[in-house]
Order: structure tokens, then C-alpha cells, then sequence
């Protein structure tokens, strides 16, 4: 009697367990870094629209609440976004960086953020730039930083656009990197110049790291003027989420023997051709984070993701 009554609790406590994990309300933070102006963060901000309306078309139920945060500059910032999904009764959170690639934010500044890396230093360093520090019970979980072949395929068109003739066209592609993380981020450029290359047919491709508004003079122009050398057209494209390498190009500007240099006047008496958008707006990336989302939620329920989507 004793043994059936046993089988019977484990039973019921794995049936409970089961039922309450499938019952948790789940909610989606999509996070990026942030910037001083609203031009920048707009298209960041339409993501949330965008997957709002794919979960809506594939009549996905399993995430509850959608929220974009900016770690730095503006609201809405992470801690006030969990803070609204708490109070709607969130209680699992996957966290989705929208960053380009493996850096310290990723690492240590939003883990830290979320409250699960309290390293001293970096608790510290992030309070003194205003930044609040998450204290939630909610389950939080990061996820991945965007697909290399996400970016591959954004990029891959916005070298078309710029292009009339392969064979007399240079590729050079922009990007941040990091200084801590610069071999996975140069491992990371390679193989996206060459996947465009071989994809469009040009022969010449070369990249730098320039971060928004810092170095462009010092890093950027001289890897241009060394493609000129040898292509009459260059193509220049920046894997920045929601910045064109012309802003960046054209707000650019340094000081030589006395004498302002300009980026808008740097190239004009060459075929230097400059992406005016980023990644963003483009809805391939709204379609990898609900792909994401996905995944993340089969470790759960295998029920909760569409067979296929276009």
C-alpha cells in the first residue's frame, strides 16, 4: 500500500511540475545597445512591432509579452522593461541581444545589468554611467547575438544596391569590433566579405574597426584609400545595426598640419560609394528573433513552434 501510495505522489508532483512550467507566462526582451539619438533608435524600437506581428500571423500564444529595452542613453532600459513584465506577471524571460557580434557587452555589461554577474568592478562602473542593475525573481535566460548568416544576407543586398560592375568594384566592410574579442570579430568579417564576394563577383575585399563617431580618420579612411589604388569603384558597408557608414563618413572630421579634414570632403573626387542604412530596417531581423524565440521555447514544449514559415 505504502509503495503505490509513493508511485502515486511522484506521480503527481511530476504531473504538477509539468503543468506549472507550461503555464508559466513567458515574456520576450529584445535588448540593444542604445544611442544619444532617436534617429538610431527608432528602428530598433520598430523590432518589437515586427515580432509582435509574425508571433500574431503564426498564431504562436507562448510568449506573452514582447518589450525592446536599450542598455544605455534612453529608456525604455532593461530594468524598467522587466519591470513592466513583472508586473504583468511574467515569470520566464528570454533575453535576446541585438548586438553584431561576441564583445564585453555581451560578456559582462548585460549579464551584470540582469543581475547575473555581479563581478564588483563591473557593478560599479555601470552604476557610476546611470545604469540600473535588475533584482527580479523572474527566470531570465540570454540567448545568442545575431546569426552570421542573418547578417551575411542584410549585407550581401546592401553591397547590391550600391553596385553596377563587379569587376571594377572593391568591397570594404565597417564594423565596431572589440579589442578583447578581436580574432572572433576579424574571423567574423572574413567570412562575411568573402561570402558577398563570391556571391556578387567581386574580386577585392578588405575591412576595418571603427566604432560610431570614433576613429573613422585614423582606421577607416586609410583601408578606402588603399582599395583605390587598385578599383575605381568602391563599395563601402558597415555592420552597424541601425547606423549607414555615410552618416558615420560624413560626421567625420580631423585635424592635418593646421588644417580641418572633413569626411564629406574626403572622397569627392572619387567613386566611393556609401551604404546609407545599417542592418536595421529590415524585417530578416525581426524573422531571426522569432526563430530564436522558437528554439528557445522547444526546450519547453515541442508544441509551440509552426512546422514552417516562409
Amino acid at each position: 500500500m505504502r509503495y503505490w501510495t509513493l508511485v502515486l505522489a511522484l506521480a503527481l508532483i511530476f504531473l504538477f511540475g509539468s503543468f506549472t512550467n507550461a503555464t508559466e507566462k513567458r515574456g520576450l526582451l529584445i535588448v540593444a545597445h542604445g544611442a544619444p539619438f532617436d534617429v538610431w533608435n527608432q528602428p530598433v524600437l520598430d523590432v518589437e512591432k515586427q515580432v509582435k506581428e509574425i508571433l500574431d500571423s503564426e498564431q504562436s500564444q507562448a510568449i506573452a509579452v514582447v518589450r525592446v529595452a536599450l542598455m544605455e542613453f534612453t529608456e525604455p532600459s532593461v530594468a524598467s522593461a522587466l519591470a513592466d513584465m513583472e508586473k504583468l506577471g511574467i515569470e520566464q524571460v528570454y533575453v535576446l541581444p541585438l548586438f553584431i557580434g561576441p564583445s564585453s557587452h555581451t560578456f559582462y555589461d548585460l549579464p551584470t545589468i540582469l543581475g547575473l554577474h555581479s563581478e564588483k568592478r563591473a557593478v560599479e562602473q555601470l552604476r557610476e554611467e546611470g545604469i540600473k542593475i535588475v533584482d527580479t525573481d523572474m527566470k531570465l535566460t540570454i540567448g545568442p547575438t545575431i546569426d552570421v548568416s542573418t547578417i551575411t544576407e542584410i549585407l550581401t543586398d546592401r553591397v547590391s544596391e550600391l553596385m553596377d560592375d563587379p569587376t571594377r568594384s572593391a568591397l570594404i566592410i565597417l564594423s565596431h569590433g572589440d579589442r578583447w574579442f578581436e580574432p572572433l570579430w576579424e574571423q567574423q568579417s572574413k567570412e562575411i566579405g568573402a561570402h558577398i564576394c563570391g556571391a556578387l563577383g567581386i574580386q577585392y575585399f578588405d575591412y576595418s574597426f571603427v566604432e560610431m563617431g570614433q576613429g573613422f580618420m585614423a582606421d577607416g579612411a586609410p583601408v578606402i584609400f588603399r582599395a583605390l589604388d587598385k578599383h575605381e569603384n568602391i563599395l563601402v558597408v558597415g555592420m552597424y545595426l541601425s547606423m549607414g557608414v555615410e552618416k558615420l563618413v560624413m560626421n567625420s572630421s580631423a585635424s592635418l598640419g593646421g588644417m580641418q579634414i572633413k569626411g564629406a570632403e574626403m572622397f569627392s573626387d572619387h567613386d566611393v560609394r556609401l551604404a546609407s542604412r545599417g542592418l536595421l530596417p529590415d524585417k530578416r531581423i525581426a524573422r531571426w528573433v522569432v526563430d530564436k524565440v522558437y528554439e528557445w521555447l522547444n526546450i519547453h514544449d515541442d508544441s509551440v513552434t509552426p512546422d514552417s514559415h516562409d
